[in-house]
């Protein structure tokens, strides 16, 4: 007579069917799931990978020196930005009297600081952004300039003034000098 030991046969091929069986419902479940994603939505997956790859993304190329056969330049290009006002940017919230004498207050703390770093009057500024604000309400314009051919230095200033200067922001640009005119 064969004596058997029932517990360690039966536990190895027991142990194999399961880890068999769950890897094949974690097969299943990759397959349907791809299926579901190739069949049901693979249209619209599609045409978003296709809008993300054809998009345009301007890109704007800096001019480079020019120098003679010396090397001393003969064409530079020099930073110029332009100082502007967003009059939409405030539009504040008339519902709320406290938070819009708030807005009101710190608006006119932003006034007097650009004021400052431009090196213009205040009065002068706060007309300006004053007939800005009036005039937005009929053409929604959103960006006023305040001054024109900016240093780099005061174009920094402007954006990295904490608390942030509302309103009030910085446009790039380049202007190309000519040392022979």
């Amino acid at each position: 007579m064969a004596v058997r030991n029932l517990g360690q046969g039966d536990f190895l091929p027991r142990r194999a069917d399961r880890a068999f069986l769950t890897i094949l419902v974690f097969y299943l479940f990759i397959v349907v799931r791809l299926l579901y994603l190739q069949g049901a939505q693979g249209p619209e997956i599609r045409m978003e990978a296709t809008r993300m790859r054809e998009q345009r993304i301007p890109m704007h190329g800096h001019r480079g020196m020019i120098l003679d056969r010396d090397g001393r330049p003969l064409a530079v290009s020099l930073y110029s930005g332009v100082v502007g006002f967003d009059p939409v940017a405030t539009h504040f919230d008339t519902s709320n009297p406290k938070k819009l004498q708030e807005n009101e207050h710190a608006l006119q703390v932003a006034i007097a600081r650009v004021a400052q770093i431009l090196n213009i009057s205040k009065t002068d500024l706060a007309a300006r952004v004053h007939r800005a604000r009036t005039a937005s309400d009929e053409m929604r314009v959103r960006f006023v300039p305040i001054k024109k051919d900016v240093s780099l230095e005061q174009a920094q200033l402007i954006r990295d003034t904490r608390p942030r200067l509302i309103g009030f922001g910085i446009s790039d640009g380049s202007k190309r000098v000519y040392s022979s005119g």
